[in-house]
């Protein structure tokens, strides 16, 4: 038998309890539930599709549990050895913050720039990628912290959408309230849980809560110097334990990096700006993707929801989850508000 021909041979194989359980120990970090037992069984998969489904999924993405070599498996799963770009072609690097317009933005990036060059990373994992495989790709699209994206080699251009932060945390109570429960369930989505079991005013009066970095002054941490996972480490204990005055100060001088922050009250004029910096066609009609009312029209793991407004105290005691993010959204004005709006004056009076 060639080498690695039985391992070939076993990855191909049907997958049977303890392959299912041997993967989410060694993918999750956790030992699966009956259900996902019966439900991965009725499917019949192989052991490679089995952890390529694992790998692939919202869970992995986001649970903080998910082992650093699970990580790395994902980055060279059934991919051959990567092209090793040269370091003056452009890599365009997306932040992507939770409900600023950034599903739409990934979809328009994947166009211009064709899939096999966009990174597969959607979360904040590029922590666990080879170097190699950094230095594959022109595009990376996700819910990055400023910190890990310094890791991306070569000539970079830097892009981010904002929007009202008030207005993004009621989105995001909505879009996890949303989730079906099942999903909630098999993902273990602990914001999206919480969002089903408490009402708007409940939900943003809850400490724990109030206490995540996806709920509390989001923009400021992510923007700023301060790696956003749990295993965060920088030497001396003080700088993981920055105060979010700290992070925010660092947020602010971080937003000049960036070659572009949009805005999603000005997303059509912002998207075309950022292709004439990127030399790209501009699109003629943008397709908004995961709008809350068309995923609960197609009704795929989103569930059809009342929306809510929280009351005036909770309003008020929501100040304090985004009074950073504020000062962070206006110092992005200040930079690129002008700048956006100029171009889109020139494109209507034709001089561009």
């Amino acid at each position: 038998m060639k080498k690695g021909a039985g391992g070939r041979k076993w990855m191909q194989a049907k997958a049977e309890r303890r392959d299912i359980r041997m993967a989410y120990r060694m993918i999750l970090g956790r030992n699966p539930n009956e259900q996902e037992f019966e439900r991965l069984l009725e499917k019949g998969l192989s052991v490679w599709e089995l952890r390529s489904q694992i790998l692939n999924s919202q869970e992995f993405g986001q649970a903080p549990n998910a082992t650093v070599a699970a990580s790395r498996m994902k980055a060279s799963f059934g991919r051959q050895k990567p092209r090793l770009r040269d370091m003056s072609e452009r890599r365009v690097i997306y932040l992507h913050i939770p409900k600023c317009g950034g599903t739409t933005m990934h979809g328009l990036l994947t166009q211009w720039y064709g899939k096999e060059n966009v990174h597969s990373e959607r979360f904040n994992r590029l922590y666990h990628a080879p170097a190699a495989d950094l230095a594959h790709s022109l595009v990376f699209s996700g819910h990055y912290d400023f910190y890990s994206t310094q890791f991306v080699p070569g000539n970079t251009f830097r892009l981010s959408f904002l929007r009202d932060p008030m207005e993004r945390l009621i989105s995001l109570y909505h879009f996890h309230r949303a989730h079906s429960p099942e999903i909630v369930e098999r993902n273990n989505l602990v914001l999206a849980r919480w969002a089903q079991e408490n009402d708007i005013d409940a939900y943003f009066s809850d400490e724990r809560v109030r206490a995540h970095a996806s709920i509390d002054n989001t923009m400021a941490r992510h923007f700023s110097n301060i790696p956003q996972v749990p295993h965060a480490g920088l030497g001396d204990i003080s700088d993981r334990h920055a105060s979010i005055e700290q992070m925010y100060v660092q947020a602010k001088a971080n937003i000049e990096l960036f070659d572009l922050v949009g805005f999603m009250d000005l997303y059509d004029e912002s998207v075309g700006l950022l292709a004439d910096m990127l030399n790209k066609p501009t699109i003629d009609e943008i397709r908004s993707e995961q709008v809350l009312d068309d995923l609960m029209e197609r009704g795929v793991g989103i569930r059809r929801i009342e929306r809510q407004s929280p009351s005036k105290a909770i309003l008020e005691q929501m100040e304090e989850l985004v009074s950073y993010d504020r000062k962070v959204y206006d110092a992005a004005e200040r930079v690129f508000r002008p700048r956006i709006e100029m171009h889109s004056a020139k494109r209507r009076s034709g001089e561009i």
